[in-house]
């Protein structure tokens, strides 16, 4: 977000430059307002408009009803060979080489299987099982030098 008006200041700056060369302080004034101008917007844009606009699209994604199973329950069972995330709709299995990352904060778990794709855990959602187990399951499967053989 902050390049954007640094590059309006230096090319203010610079075009300022050129028409008056003998004096700094008009054009570097001109840069500046200008540079001010560009960064209030970008602020009010992505704090109120673009939010907006993001909601907006989503919800327009979702009624079209065609993801199913995009939205919903979900059941993530492990065991030796990987762990297992099933909807009504699908049934994915993952192996313990594909999991390339584990991230947690407060109230989640995330299992990735890509850098774009992750298994969220939510942890007051555990039913069956306990969060300490399941993690300590992950944890002892989890390899990341090795690689699923090719």
């Amino acid at each position: 977000m902050i390049g954007v008006p640094i590059c309006v200041f230096a090319i203010s700056l610079g075009l300022s430059m050129l028409s008056t060369p003998d004096s700094l302080l008009p054009g570097l004034v001109g840069a500046s307002v200008g540079a001010g101008v560009v960064a209030a917007f970008y602020a009010w844009y992505f704090k109120f408009a673009y939010p907006g606009r993001l909601r907006k699209v989503l919800k327009k994604l979702y009624a079209e009803d065609k993801n199913p199973g995009v939205l919903g329950a979900r059941s993530l069972e492990v065991d030796e060979g990987g762990f297992t995330l099933t909807t009504a709709f699908s049934q994915t299995r993952c192996a313990w080489g594909q999991l390339v990352r584990i991230e947690s904060e407060p109230g989640y778990t995330y299992l990735f299987t890509s850098s774009v794709n992750a298994v969220a855990i939510p942890h007051a959602s555990i039913e069956a099982g306990n969060l300490r187990g399941i993690l300590a399951e992950v944890e002892r499967h989890y390899h990341p030098e090795k690689v699923l053989a090719q």
